[in-house]
């Protein structure tokens, strides 16, 4: 999963009009490839006695042999060498991602609570933690590429309600196929994400 962007740059809690955080990720689910060998009969090209022994038993239709373009085709078929080989069978089979778990999360710092608790309460009286922590589900459609892969770009809406410094993460799943299980992925945002409350100033 990698990061898009996030919107605005300096997000503002929403009961001064605030909008919230909009964070956008893009998350990639290849296909799996599904290997197996199977053991075949090798065939060669060979003339064939119509008229004594009709068609052949097992054949895969007419030919002419490499160094001879010229030929019958009527009396070249394609039959079994009595020799075997492995075949290699290769299938690509799609992960898709499952929006219902991609989800993101923000926990407001401990120090930032603190803070509300004592130096912003003291300043406005009736100031308290309204909700530290947050996990709100993403909004986007997958859709699959010519080569199977799912992509998805969404969007993770975090409508805060407190001041402070918040640790972002986005998380989410595929559904797994029958080969292999469920596999998942997250965006973990570097720095602490501020969010502000107008004509003060955070502390961390």
């Amino acid at each position: 999963m990698m990061f898009v962007g996030s919107h605005p740059p300096n997000p503002v809690v929403v009961g001064q009009g605030g909008q919230g955080l909009d964070v956008t990720v893009r998350a990639t689910s290849y296909p799996v490839v599904h290997r197996w060998w199977t053991p075949e009969m090798a065939y060669e090209c060979k003339w064939w006695d119509m008229d004594n022994y009709g068609t052949p038993w097992g054949h895969r239709g007419h030919c002419c042999p490499d160094d001879n373009p010229d030929c019958d085709r009527d009396h070249y078929y394609r039959v079994p060498s009595g020799e075997w080989y492995c075949q290699e069978h290769v299938q690509l089979i799609p992960d898709p991602i499952l929006m219902e778990y991609l989800r993101g999360t923000a926990d407001l710092h401990a120090t930032s609570i603190e803070w509300i608790e004592t130096d912003l309460a003291n300043k406005y009286p009736g100031a308290r933690v309204r909700q530290p922590h947050w996990s709100v589900d993403g909004v986007g459609t997958p859709f699959f590429t010519p080569d199977w892969r799912c992509i998805v770009e969404a969007v993770v809406h975090f409508p805060f309600e407190d001041p402070g410094y918040y640790d972002v993460e986005v998380h989410g799943q595929t559904a797994g196929t029958i080969y292999t299980p469920p596999r998942s992925f997250s965006y973990v945002m570097e720095e602490p994400q501020a969010v502000y409350l107008m004509d003060t100033m955070l502390i961390r």
